[in-house]
């Protein structure tokens, strides 16, 4: 179980990144821009095969999930390049700068349960997931309230705020 964990714990790092990509393919096809990404995706993979063979030698059963992490992040960098050169109207710069936001805040999070953890605050798992949950929660609205990252989640928050604090009429 332990070992299936730790597996599990990161390759889930790679899931942003895996996002990110997956829209990025989709482009691709909108854009008829197959041939260059299939030829781009063959020399990806055949990279992908040799630093999980160097990964599993000097990592053991940890590799995988960090070589196919690192091929993950310089992926979402060769789309950037991409979306430079070949799709000038889309400002891939605003959706990096977003993501390193949300994987910021992620290890903020992650770190902040940490040491709570370390301090003895919490006693079991429910509780580190109750707490993680919790603050994940209020750091998204604080976050997306400063930022205003998606406006629609903003309109729902006013509207909801005004529901549950409606306001006074001036006489």
């Amino acid at each position: 179980v332990q070992l299936c964990a730790d597996f599990l714990r990161y390759l889930g790092l790679s899931l942003p990144f895996t996002a990110v990509i997956s829209i990025a393919g989709n482009l691709y096809v909108a854009a008829q821009f197959i041939r260059g990404s299939i030829f781009y995706q063959i020399a990806s993979n055949v990279l992908l095969i040799l630093l999980v063979y160097l990964a599993l030698r000097h990592f053991g059963y940890i590799g995988y999930p960090f070589a196919f992490l690192a091929i993950n992040i310089l992926n979402t960098l060769v789309v950037y390049v991409f979306c430079r050169v070949f799709f000038r109207f889309i400002d891939y710069g605003r959706t990096l700068l977003y993501l390193l936001l949300v994987i910021g805040c992620n290890t903020l999070i992650v770190a902040g349960l940490h040491a709570l953890k370390l301090l003895g605050l919490f006693s079991t798992p429910f509780e580190i997931l109750v707490a993680g949950g919790l603050a994940y929660g209020v750091l998204l609205l604080a976050v997306n309230g400063i930022f205003r990252l998606n406006r629609d989640f903003n309109v729902l928050l006013l509207q909801m705020g005004r529901k549950i604090v409606p306001r006074t009429k001036k006489q």
